[in-house]
């Protein structure tokens, strides 16, 4: 990751960043519950085990009266303010809807250079900066203004998000005579990939979504494909190439269970054999040969072991999946 040395030159260029404290790497700037609306709180979160979220991520815009204004990335309208515009040590910071107080100055920020790529970060209106309550980096610390010190709880570096992996293969097809690894990402979510549920490939092994920005080291993260013949393919688990993606007990059930199956003994059945239809733009139904339904995120939700079944195609997003590069 890129940090911005002057962070007053990435105004107004779109570029997402985390606002990084200087008392841990990971300790950034967050929107408390995700949402941008008035008086959404502000606290410090883990960017580790986060970071893809858009509440950690902001943008930099100049504000014409002066400053600039620090924007969400959920929703750039919303800034970073001092609630109750006062001068009080431990002032509440949250959002606002610079639309209707970005004139104001509790909603405007200036940047002072403290060295070693940290600055501070001033109110406008009270002079004030933002600052770590209690210099601690727990999950929901607060964050709040207070007098400058020479602290690191007061102190903030610019880091740009990074985006790896860079590229996703648009044609799986021809990836199955290279062998390389990918993720198979969902496009419910970037970070929402098929894993295999307790990192051991073995018949029935449960194949389920994970964050591949938290364990997208992992082997039980990525696959392979090859071809089955007849035009049908393999994903296979890079944990053992051997045990490839099918569907538990062959049946047409809506929300049939996906597990890993060794191939050397059952790759012949369609329900270890899959169809890749194209959608366009590197996305692609995944349906099983025995049954014709699609590999499926149950439910539409993206939390870590959320179940992997089979269903009807239907033109829906938890139905479609691309096939990105894997990094180490």
């Amino acid at each position: 990751m890129g940090e911005f040395k002057a962070p007053q030159k990435f105004a107004n260029k779109n570029r997402k960043f985390f606002i990084v404290s200087a008392l841990a790497n990971h300790a950034v700037v967050h929107v408390l519950n995700g949402a941008a609306h008035n008086e959404a709180q502000i606290t410090v979160w883990s960017k580790d085990t986060h970071g893809h979220q858009d509440n950690l991520q902001w943008t930099l815009a100049s504000a014409p009266d002066g400053g600039y204004w620090i924007q969400s990335a959920i929703n750039p309208n919303f800034v970073i303010h001092q609630l109750g515009a006062n001068s009080d040590n431990a002032g509440a910071i949250t959002l606002w809807d610079r639309t209707t107080h970005g004139h104001q100055g509790n909603c405007r920020v200036n940047f002072h250079d403290r060295g070693n790529g940290y600055y501070s970060i001033e109110f406008v209106h009270s002079g004030k900066n933002v600052h770590v309550f209690g210099a601690t980096t727990h999950d929901n610390t607060a964050i709040n203004q207070w007098d400058w010190v020479d602290q690191d709880n007061l102190k903030w570096k610019f880091q740009a998000v990074d985006k790896k992996p860079k590229r996703d293969y648009k044609k799986p097809k021809k990836l199955a005579k290279t062998h390389k690894s990918f993720y198979l990402q969902s496009k419910l979510a970037p970070h929402a990939v098929a894993h295999v549920l307790g990192g051991a490939a073995h018949n029935e092994a449960q194949v389920t979504l994970w964050s591949k920005d938290t364990h997208g080291h992992q082997d039980n993260l990525k696959w392979k494909i090859s071809e089955a013949g007849n035009g049908h393919y393999y994903i296979e688990s890079v944990v053992d190439t051997n045990f490839v993606i099918h569907q538990l007990g062959a049946n047409n059930e809506n929300n049939g269970a996906i597990t890993l199956w060794d191939k050397r003994t059952h790759g012949h059945q369609g329900n270890c054999q899959v169809k890749l239809n194209k959608l366009g733009d590197g996305w692609y139904n995944i349906t099983f040969v025995h049954s014709g339904k699609g590999l499926h995120v149950l439910g539409a939700t993206t939390h870590d072991n959320t179940a992997i079944s089979q269903w009807d195609t239907v033109d829906q997003d938890n139905l479609k999946w691309r096939f990105i590069k894997a990094y180490h």
